[in-house]
């Protein structure tokens, strides 16, 4: 009895901004979590800076196949493509070592729609483009992976230190926030996380 009446009177006084601030917080968690167990754990094995890094989830091909296709997404300009600073490192790695049994499985359905669609292609820059352009004949799972793959190695690019560090702004104890401020303001570069 003196429990549920304990309960009741905290969420009484408890505010609706401050359930969707934890609600929300702890979905987000949920959710970024794989990905930041990913970025702490190359933190403190420097995944990105092996140079005899062996595959373990992508066979040979795929290994070839996968750090081309990451450098079609990142070429290198004048920062480093995205096989210079790991990418395709980090996406073995989380693969092989992060991600859940039944998700690896559907990566890999997921992967290979991709792979199946390079097979016979010549250039993957061209065969790229061309998925993407949704010409016909359309394959909507090779499209719907390669986009997949595009984000994680967007997502994985910004996130490496050489990037972070070097080519976005990086403050590692943030001040206060400012919203709506213009590129120029912010040193003409975007803010790492």
């Amino acid at each position: 009895m003196a429990n549920s009446y304990l309960k009741e009177s905290i969420f009484e006084t408890m505010k609706r901004r401050e359930i969707l601030k934890y609600t929300a917080w702890v979905t987000g968690a949920a959710v970024a979590a794989p990905f930041a167990t990913v970025l702490l754990s190359g933190c403190q094995t420097d995944v990105a800076n092996q140079a005899d890094y062996k595959a373990a989830f992508f066979n040979n091909d795929e290994w070839t196949l996968i750090r081309e296709l990451v450098d079609t997404i990142i070429p290198k300009t004048d920062s480093p493509s995205a096989s210079e600073v790991g990418v395709h490192q980090m996406l073995d790695h989380m693969l092989a070592n992060v991600y859940h049994a039944d998700d690896v499985k559907a990566y890999r359905e997921n992967i290979n729609h991709v792979f199946n669609f390079l097979k016979d292609k010549d250039d993957v820059v061209e065969a790229c483009n061309f998925l993407i352009s949704k010409k016909e004949p359309f394959d909507q799972k090779a499209f719907d992976a390669f986009m997949d793959l595009r984000q994680q190695t967007i997502g994985s690019y910004l996130s490496t230190e050489e990037i972070s560090k070097n080519y976005l702004n990086y403050l590692p104890v943030p001040g206060t926030y400012e919203a709506c401020i213009s590129l120029e303001e912010a040193g003409g570069k975007l803010w790492a996380i």
